[in-house]
């Protein structure tokens, strides 16, 4: 049966074209706890624990089953599947609103590196068009959706911010001035959208109302937090007071439609510098556990060209993207936590499964993180890079590392094991970090 699940807002249930009524809070809850997870096996007891949030008594198994079976007959009997203690929601590409928002989201990302402006603003127009409300509205607060809340509502702000940016590009700004202000209002401690509301203010020829509005910025920061503005805030203001060239318009008086058309620009607008995004990065490394190491074609000790390229296929199979290369392994970006997580532990388990000639051993070592990352030249920058080096450098050959927020982003559809690896002090970082330890399955020796 064709269907649509939507749980970015109130839990919303099409089925052949109708409208589906979940009734009672547990089986809602049930439903939007598989759809978090949609694909993947979820184990009974983590079901059990995480609908009735720890409150259950000894009947909760058989009362899940009861509420499976009820389910099943809403949306259909071949869509909730039962294996071996585990419960799995199949959905099919284009039933689910997240996947789509996810789908979306990425392809005005690609779009906007290849300056495809037209693209990305319909590809981002089209991901925000899947929210209705607040993400997993009807999990009534529960413990297990605060982590990929946080993660889709932290996703929504990002491609809200760079629809701005790519409408900036085509030379929008008269149009994008309201929507620059009204994303300030709604998130005013995010500093790239006070750069967009001024550069937006100055390109309508406000240059005042743009002076006014970093004023406006600096102190919000003062007295919320105790904050300058970033360098890259000062930065803008000197540039508004020098009327610095930089500051024109792609093009100068080009009328362009609010959304574009398939029609492409007589002249292609001016690249515009790439966005701050939301991504996360994973550094690994190779490591010998015994024996003699590889040498390199310049004569070094360390991985040869056949483990580089033995990296590049394992993540184009998992849908990694290589962004650098470091001396001994390779950096990659997901688009989400839970991506990350799910081909770190695969990387592993393939490299455990290599033949071993000699005493040659295998291992990787891998550092996950994740945050806003700045793209210059091809080049990634940002914290989450040098977290993710400093993780995969204090793992351990076999091991994988996972950042604090990297954990909490990746939410309840990572359904991964981890364990507390404590706190550390990371190499140049002054605050201690805890550290958690992605487990994953090593192979029978």
């Amino acid at each position: 049966m064709d269907a649509h699940f939507g749980i970015l807002g109130p839990l919303d249930v099409e089925v052949s074209g109708r409208p589906v009524v979940v009734r009672g809070a547990k089986r809602r809850a049930l439903l939007i706890r598989l759809l978090a997870s949609a694909n993947q096996r979820l184990p009974t007891d983590l079901l059990v624990d995480d609908v009735w949030d720890g409150a259950f008594g000894s009947g909760a198994t058989s009362t899940l089953a009861s509420h499976v079976s009820l389910l099943r007959g809403l949306i259909g009997a071949d869509r909730i599947v039962g294996f071996a203690g585990t419960y799995c929601l199949y959905v099919e590409p284009g039933e689910l609103d997240v996947t789509e928002f996810e789908s979306a989201t990425m392809a005005g990302k690609q779009a906007m590196g290849r300056s495809d402006f037209d693209a990305a603003a319909l590809a981002f127009e089209r991901a925000l068009g899947h929210w209705r409300g607040q993400a997993l509205a009807d999990a009534n607060g529960a413990a297990w959706a605060l982590g990929e809340r946080a993660r889709l509502s932290e996703l929504r702000c990002t491609v809200e911010e760079l629809r701005i940016d790519a409408r900036m590009a085509l030379g929008q700004h008269r149009d994008v001035v309201g929507s620059a202000e009204a994303a300030v209002e709604a998130a005013p401690l995010r500093e790239h959208r006070w750069l967009t509301l001024m550069l937006a203010l100055y390109r309508c020829g406000r240059r005042a109302d743009a002076l006014r509005a970093f004023q406006r910025m600096r102190a919000l920061l003062a007295e919320e937090l105790g904050l300058e503005p970033s360098n890259e805030l000062f930065e803008m203001e000197r540039a508004v007071l020098q009327d610095a060239p930089e500051l024109t318009p792609p093009e100068l008086g080009r009328e362009v439609p609010a959304l574009a058309t398939d029609v492409a620009p007589a002249t292609a607008p001016a690249p515009a510098p790439a966005p701050a995004a939301t991504l996360t990065v994973v550094q690994i490394d190779w490591a010998w556990t015994a024996g003699p190491v590889d040498v390199d074609d310049e004569g070094c000790e360390g991985p040869g060209q056949w483990h580089f390229e033995w990296l590049r296929r394992a993540l184009s199979r998992h849908d990694g993207r290589e962004v650098g290369r470091a001396r001994s392994g390779l950096l990659a970006s997901f688009p989400s936590s839970s991506a990350a997580l799910m081909t770190a532990a695969a990387l592993q388990r393939e490299v455990a499964d290599l033949p071993r000639p000699g005493s040659d051993q295998l291992a990787l070592c891998i550092g996950v993180s994740v945050g806003e990352i700045d793209v210059g030249d091809g080049e990634f920058y940002g914290y989450p890079v040098v977290e993710a080096g400093l993780l995969s450098e204090l793992a351990q050959p076999g091991q994988i590392l996972v950042s604090p927020l990297a954990r909490l982003m990746a939410g309840p559809r990572c359904a991964l094991r981890f364990a507390d690896y404590g706190e550390h002090t990371l190499r140049g970082v002054p605050q201690p970090v805890a550290i958690q330890s992605l487990e994953w399955d090593h192979p029978d020796p």
